[in-house]
């Protein structure tokens, strides 16, 4: 049985399409892998922010018990 030319063109597209959607996969997966490393330094980023008001509020309060 010989493959005609159509045949084997229909052939290499589906092999193409089947290699695009791997890619699509593969490019979904690391989207979703950056989202989250994103999403964590975000978070450790509005954490430390929220953090930061406190500190001159303790220094506040140790130049006021150690003041001279």
């Amino acid at each position: 049985m010989a493959s005609s030319a159509k045949d084997i063109q229909l052939r290499e597209l589906k092999d193409t399409v089947s290699q695009l959607k791997t890619m699509i996969a593969e490019q979904t997966e690391l989207i979703k892998a950056l989202r989250l490393i994103i999403d964590e330094k975000t978070s450790h980023e509005k954490a430390l922010q929220e953090r930061k008001p406190s500190v001159p509020k303790y220094l506040d309060i140790f130049y006021s018990l150690y003041s001279f």
